[in-house]
């Protein structure tokens, strides 16, 4: 039978390398470590009402909101006993609204609400010591914490979110990755095998044609007597 000519030469298989789940160097431990360090801190900070730190004030007392009279024109003339009445009746007016603003204070303490905002509502207001530049200086701060923690807070969810998001890729990606070398591999492995069968099957035909016996039929010699 004919023998099964040997496959063409073909190219080594070109296998594409795995990308890295994970990059980083010998700190990136430390990093990761400190970063979630980092984060549980701004957390704690948050939640135990370091945003909202203000140094204490004392209050002083509480007074009516609107304190000053109607002011007078230059050259105007006016009854002393008008305006004697009007001011005492003014100051009675805040004596009432001090009173209403004391009770309110004093009802939005026990309730655990908030009792400047209870005093304004009904016109009065309380009155804290004035803190040293010191301290308003190192309130700064905390005011600065609280007007940048979103923007802290979505930095560090990115800082972790794009390494997960990549090593998610990249582990999707090295699956299809691994499919096509196990092709690629399948592919050198089948025409690596059709070459040794190629191959094979030429020698056991070459070691076969060693074993024939050729037989040659010679013409009878001329007698030389006749």
């Amino acid at each position: 039978r004919p023998i099964r000519p040997l496959p063409p030469p073909i190219p080594p298989p070109i296998f594409e390398r795995a990308r890295p789940v994970w990059e980083g160097g010998e700190k990136t431990p430390l990093v990761v470590g400190l970063g979630l360090i980092n984060l549980v801190m701004v957390l704690l900070f948050k939640r135990v009402g370091g945003m909202d730190f203000r140094a204490p004030r004392r209050p002083l007392g509480i007074r009516a909101r609107k304190t000053m009279g109607r002011k007078i024109a230059p050259g105007h003339r006016y009854d002393s006993g008008v305006v004697r009445e009007q001011t005492e009746q003014r100051l009675r007016d805040q004596a009432e609204t001090v009173q209403k603003a004391k009770a309110a204070a004093d009802a939005a303490t026990k309730a655990g609400e908030d009792p400047v905002a209870a005093a304004k509502a009904v016109g009065g207001e309380i009155v804290y010591e004035t803190v040293p530049a010191t301290i308003r200086f190192l309130e700064m701060f905390p005011w600065m914490c609280s007007k940048l923690y979103p923007l802290l807070f979505w930095y560090a969810v990115v800082f972790f979110a794009v390494p997960c998001v990549r090593a998610a890729y990249c582990a999707w990606e090295n699956g299809n990755i691994k499919r096509r070398n196990d092709a690629r591999r399948a592919r050198a492995g089948a025409a690596l095998r059709e070459i040794v069968a190629a191959r094979e099957e030429k020698g056991r035909a070459a070691a076969g044609r060693k074993n024939f016996i050729k037989i040659v039929d010679e013409p009878d010699e001329p007698d030389g007597s006749a």
